[in-house]
């Protein structure tokens, strides 16, 4: 039986060479980079799906938020049921309290809304999440982070990487 080495030199030259091709343009200046989730947000739902969290983010802030400070947390909530479901708690872990306006979801609702989230416990900075639950008289709970919505536009500085020899 003869093995051809030229034939499994060239395999895995064309092989080393595709990887080191792949690799250019990959990393934090990568077009694809540049690209923002269209729902920034978290989604997420109630154990039994009655409820629906969606796009719940801290409204971005370059300075973030200070201890003791508030921050305002925006979100829609979806009742997938046919009975009118309100929310009648809402509670964060690292906060004294949380004021939200009396919410009431119609039957296959959706309704859009903001939470001020007061008196954080500690320092939200811009890559933080803050824990949040909501209750509501269906017995339907959600307790979920929610992120810091990411810039809209270009307030936070970019800095090529130094990926040394590209």
């Amino acid at each position: 039986m003869r093995t051809s080495t030229r034939g499994a030199a060239v395999a895995a030259t064309v092989g080393v060479l595709a990887l080191v091709l792949a690799g250019c343009g990959t990393g934090r200046d990568a077009p694809t980079s540049l690209d923002l989730p269209s729902v920034p947000g978290v989604n997420v739902s109630a154990e039994d799906e009655s409820v629906l969290l969606r796009n719940a983010m801290v409204v971005f802030s370059l300075e973030g938020y200070p201890a003791g400070g508030d921050a305002p947390v925006e979100l829609w909530l979806v009742n997938t049921t046919d009975e009118t479901v309100r929310l009648v708690e809402v509670t964060a872990d690292e906060a004294e309290a949380v004021s939200f306006d009396e919410i009431e979801l119609a039957p296959r609702g959706v309704v859009q809304t903001t939470f001020e989230v007061t008196g954080l416990a500690r320092q939200v900075d811009f890559s933080d999440s803050l824990a949040l639950t909501l209750v509501f008289d269906n017995d339907a709970e959600i307790s979920t982070l929610v992120p810091m919505a990411p810039p809209m536009d270009d307030r936070l500085p970019r800095e090529p990487m130094d990926l040394g020899g590209h």
